[in-house]
């Protein structure tokens, strides 16, 4: 049952797969993945992750690209036991996850 359903849902499978790889290397440092789709038709695109910078910030333009980067913003909260950084994307049309 499970095999039958990947074939079937294999593109979308292969994309979640892929975010999660993609969220992976945005918290890690210095690493490189390499991916295979081998599709019916016996073509294998690749996608090549590799991070090598030292911050979020670099991976994050390493992944996504300097033009995505620019449409996010820097948050930052601190409480006296934990301090929570990262970015978010900023408030406009067509940025986001919903664009």
């Amino acid at each position: 049952v499970r095999q039958k359903h990947q074939l079937k849902n294999y593109k979308k499978e292969y994309l979640k797969c892929l975010s999660t790889i993609q969220s992976y290397a945005l918290i890690s440092e210095n690493i490189r993945i390499t991916s295979y789709n081998v599709t019916k038709m016996g073509k294998n695109p690749t996608t090549d992750i590799s991070t090598r910078g030292k911050s979020m910030k670099d991976n994050i333009i390493r992944v996504f690209g300097s033009k995505n980067f620019q449409k996010l913003e820097s948050i930052s909260f601190q409480n006296q036991s934990y301090l929570v950084s990262g970015y978010i994307s900023l408030p406009k049309q067509n940025f986001g996850r919903s664009s």
